[in-house]
């Protein structure tokens, strides 16, 4: 695929399985990188059943699910095939269920806890006299997400009440936009609201609705906005660009992306957690060489 995520995950894994001596074959749920859910479940089984066929020692897979209940039927049944035939099955990045035989992704409770806590203790003030938002932006449904959240208000300080991001979850309404989620009580966060978009451009529209709250008198103006992933962060800085606020809110973010990157440098985001998909990759690929030459489970 083209996703650069990814591409950095297979690099990984690709130069380690150089290192080790081991082949590595690869297989993609599509060109572009964007299929996710369950036509992503479906595909990746299938590759986990020729992987099988062909001889595979162990196998990786990434995958960003939409709802665990409807990937585990596909993923579980492909993964006891493979661990029935003695291949051991990592998942990489998101967690796809206990019945794999081990999960390498980004501690994203720590991540969200960091750049809370940054953001906390580098404006002295602002956790009294500011309001915090928060764009709950994730491409899929990610449990991932979920836990940057609860990672940033612990690190932030905030007095939050969550319930459990499960299968059923608290949506009050949703419509083709955003999905409006209340599972914060706090006053500090902005209308107790999170939006989720699949696009920058749904990120922007959730923060330009912040932003009229406060124009209408209903909310606070924010001076911090936290966007749960990198692209929800950049439709915010577009929001505020709009509204001309780009240099009174700071916006925090979690991914880490070259542009990204750029952004923290140019003074647009002011904090973003790195991820390091490339180790991801390299991980798992060590992970099978030591049950293979060790016999150490993964």
């Amino acid at each position: 695929g083209t996703n650069i995520y990814f591409g950095a995950m297979l690099q990984g894994a690709t130069d380690q399985a150089a290192k080790a001596g081991m082949k590595l074959q690869t297989y993609s749920t599509s060109q572009s990188g964007t299929v996710v859910g369950v036509e992503a479940a479906k595909n990746n089984a299938d590759h986990i059943n020729r992987c099988v066929e062909d001889g595979a020692a162990g196998i990786l897979v990434s995958i960003a699910p939409d709802e665990p209940g409807a990937i585990t039927p596909f993923m579980q049944n492909a993964v006891a095939a493979a661990q029935a035939a003695g291949v051991v099955v990592l998942a990489l990045d998101s967690p796809i269920g206990t019945f794999v035989n081990s999960t390498i992704k980004t501690n994203n409770t720590a991540a969200g806890y960091a750049v809370g806590r940054y953001s906390y203790l580098s404006h002295p003030g602002d956790e009294l006299d500011g309001q915090v938002a928060v764009l709950f932006c994730p491409i899929a449904y990610d449990q991932n997400i979920f836990d940057r959240i609860v990672g940033f208000v612990s690190g932030y300080d905030l007095n939050v009440q969550y319930s459990d991001y499960g299968e059923e979850g608290t949506t009050d309404a949703l419509d083709e936009d955003h999905r409006v989620v209340n599972y914060y009580t706090d006053p500090d966060l902005v209308a107790a609201r999170e939006y989720q978009c699949s696009v920058a451009e749904s990120a922007e529209r959730g923060m330009i609705d912040i932003l009229d709250n406060v124009k209408n008198g209903t909310s606070s103006m924010p001076s911090l906005v936290y966007a749960t992933n990198e692209v929800g962060a950049f439709g915010a800085l577009a929001a505020l660009q709009k509204r001309g606020l780009e240099d009174k809110i700071r916006i925090a973010t979690i991914d880490g992306s070259c542009y990204g990157v750029e952004a923290v440098r140019d003074g647009l985001f002011s904090v973003e957690a790195i991820q390091r998909p490339e180790k991801m990759g390299e991980l798992g690929i060590v992970e099978i060489s030591d049950w293979l030459t060790y016999g150490i489970n993964p």
